[in-house]
């Protein structure tokens, strides 16, 4: 009798995280699209699929994406300028992360935000329907020197498409970095 308990519940307890099972990228990948064309890499199924579609935004080396943790379906995504729904809409107050010069001279003209590798999209254990979005900016007169910033997201508002509650929140003020990437570690 205990010995099937723990076996149920070692089961329970480590379920597969698919948060990371649906990528979104961008560029000119095919000439069968009109617009912007993108590709959605999904790996909720046990072979990879790739689809390729039309998307309202540029996306280019600072995206990110992030999905359910137990489906893989899409949740939201961004391209270092906006936070864009699973609908491929901006989220609602999803506009103008980053802001500044670079966001002013390439976001507000119709490209993505020019950094590679910019941005991660991390859950929030304690709260299932909230992510925290982490971005860098850079101040493109002195290079190296990036901002850190914070913008949260709860898939709880507008009807489970979520909206951000925070935005462009400074974590760490402009330094000098050697690198611009950001990764995270659990």
């Amino acid at each position: 009798m205990e010995i099937s308990f723990l076996l149920l519940l070692s089961q329970v307890s480590f379920t597969q995280d698919k948060s990371d099972y649906t990528w979104v990228f961008g560029g000119d990948i095919t000439d069968s699209l009109e617009n912007v064309e993108g590709s959605i890499i999904d790996f909720t199924n046990s072979n990879r699929e790739t689809y390729y579609r039309e998307i309202p935004i540029p996306m280019g080396a600072s995206n990110a994406s992030i999905a359910d943790r137990e489906t893989g379906r899409l949740l939201f995504y961004t391209n270092g300028c906006a936070i864009i729904d699973s609908t491929h809409n901006i989220m609602l107050n999803g506009d103008d992360i980053n802001p500044g010069e670079l966001h002013n001279d390439w976001c507000d003209e119709g490209y993505d935000y020019p950094q590679l590798n910019t941005t991660i999209i991390l859950d929030d254990p304690a709260a299932p329907h909230v992510y925290h979005v982490f971005h860098q900016n850079r101040v493109p007169k002195s290079a190296p020197a990036f901002g850190l910033l914070y913008t949260q997201v709860d898939m709880d508002l507008n009807n489970g498409l979520g909206g951000v509650t925070i935005k462009n929140e400074i974590i760490v003020d402009y330094v000098t970095l050697k690198s611009s990437y950001i990764s995270a570690c659990k």
